[in-house]
Order: structure tokens, then sequence, then C-alpha cells
């Protein structure tokens, strides 16, 4: 089995983690911003069991996404916020997390990203919108 990414879809994705990443910056620099050392909103704290949990989720998506079960959005989209977040992680020793909404936990783009992605896969899961790019 080759292994092989759209260049559209790279060179975007690309363009995307290097914007979410400076976003990141100007927000710590800026004072908007906090480190998070848990997971997605701040859920689980320990750091060996966060690494575990992103590589099985990382591992099982490419699984998917290469036996089609998932679209190629739906990866782009999970892998691009688990990504960014792993980077926020190995510089600043936790996700940079600065939007804050009243009643729910404070995030960050990548987590968006991540959340986008759950929600277009369940849209492509169950059927309801058929021009999906597979």
């Amino acid at each position: 089995m080759k292994f092989q990414v759209p260049t559209k879809w790279a060179g975007i994705s690309l363009i995307v983690l290097v914007f979410i990443q400076f976003a990141d910056y100007i927000a710590l620099e800026r004072g908007w911003a906090f480190i998070n050392p848990g997971t997605i909103f701040g859920l689980i704290a320990d750091k060996a069991f966060v690494y575990v949990v992103w590589v099985a989720v990382f591992t099982l998506l490419f699984v998917f996404w290469q036996k089609k079960r998932i679209s190629l959005p739906v990866f782009t989209l999970i892998a691009l916020g688990a990504i960014s977040n792993l980077i926020e992680r190995l510089c600043y020793g936790g996700a940079v997390d600065y939007f804050n909404i009243p009643l729910i936990p404070t995030f960050n783009l990548a987590d968006l990203l991540i959340i986008a992605g759950l929600f277009v896969g369940l849209v492509d899961f169950f059927g309801k919108n058929p021009k999906i790019e597979k």
C-alpha cells in the first residue's frame, strides 16, 4: 500500500499549521493565553497518558483513512489539530489555550479543528452529505 497525500491538501495543511502556531505565539506574547497541560478542554493533565492517547488516536485515524473508513477532509482536520497541539506540548509543555467562552472550557484553534473534523466525520458517517470528498 503506497502512502500518498494529495499535494493541495499538504500545502493547505502546512499553511494552516503555521498560522495556528503563529496565533499561539502571539496569544502567549500578548498575555491572552495560558498553557494547558491537559487534553482537549483541559480534561486530563497526566502528560504520559496524553502522549499515549495522542499516538493511539493518530494511529487509528491513519489506519481508518488508509482503509477509506474516513474521508481525507476528516483525517486532515483532526490530524492538523492533533499535530498542532503536539507541537505546542513539545515547545511549551502544554496546549496554548486562549478562547474563553462562558460555560465552555478554554480552548484553541487546534481544538476547533478537531471538533470540526469530528462533526464532518459524523455527517459523513451518517450520510447526510454525499458530496464529501472520499
